[in-house]
């Protein structure tokens, strides 16, 4: 692996750890009975970054193996495209509410990555919705309406 490469996947690795800090400290003042999951998840995935950054350090890593689809020069930009794009979810989000946000993440997704036709893309992104209310509605989870929302 050369240098460049080293810290394309470094850089990559701290822009998702400084996240999963972020996501563990907020999750610190949660009420004590909803803060375990996401202090769980997000200790797991920091515990992880830092073994696959000793890995990556220690040079143990090499071009091929599990590092493939990030060494090819396509790959590095089609993470941060993928990390940026998950940004812009979140404004949506934070914008407009969790379900309109969701519905034209899945909608563009579906439609973008995958050989679905329009019809199955909008059934898929349906059915999706349908269930995550579902879920919401039967273990009491009130979803971000958005400021957008609020305002109407």
């Amino acid at each position: 692996m050369t240098a460049t490469e080293r810290f394309r996947h470094l850089s990559f690795l701290a822009a998702l750890a400084a996240a999963l800090a972020g996501g563990f400290v907020m999750a610190t003042g949660f009420f004590p009975g909803g803060r375990f999951f996401p202090m769980f998840a997000t200790g797991f995935g920091l515990a992880c970054c830092a073994l696959l950054a000793v890995t990556l350090l220690k040079g143990k890593a090499e071009a091929g193996g599990a590092f493939d689809a990030s060494t090819q020069s396509s790959g590095f930009g089609t993470a941060a495209l993928f990390f940026a794009l998950f940004g812009v979810y979140i404004g949506l989000v934070h914008g407009f509410g969790f379900f309109p946000a969701t519905a034209v993440a899945f909608l563009v997704y579906l439609r973008r990555a995958s050989d679905l036709s329009a019809v199955a893309t909008l059934a898929v992104t349906a059915a999706t919705l349908a269930a995550i209310y579902a879920f919401g509605y039967l273990l009491n989870i009130h979803w971000p309406r958005g400021v957008i929302a609020a305002l109407v």
